[in-house]
């Protein structure tokens, strides 16, 4: 049998992360697509990092090489997908 200390412990841990896996598994559809349009702009070798997308759809990315960012901004464009680029040097981490 579980201690009381043990179960108090259990307890209030899922209730402090619940929040967050369920905040973290609902996309909107708008999310979803740009997701799908990222993935299909990003197949090949790049230094495009994505940043966000924004609940109605909208991509934030950054990138270091000038010829990424117009790659990855032609393709978004062909798909169609609103996004704002933010050129700039890879440091290793999504701002």
């Amino acid at each position: 049998m579980m201690d009381r200390r043990a179960f108090i412990g259990a307890l209030a841990g899922g209730l402090l992360a619940a929040p967050f896996s369920a905040a973290r598994a609902a996309n909107t559809p708008a999310q979803d697509r740009a997701l799908e349009a990222w993935n299909a702009c990003t197949t090949g070798p790049t230094t495009a990092r994505l940043d966000l997308i924004e609940a109605k759809g909208r991509i934030h990315f950054h990138y270091s090489e000038s010829s990424d960012g117009a790659h990855m901004t032609a393709c978004l464009r062909e798909k169609r997908v609103r996004f704002r680029a933010s050129p700039g040097q890879e440091t290793g981490k999504s701002p």
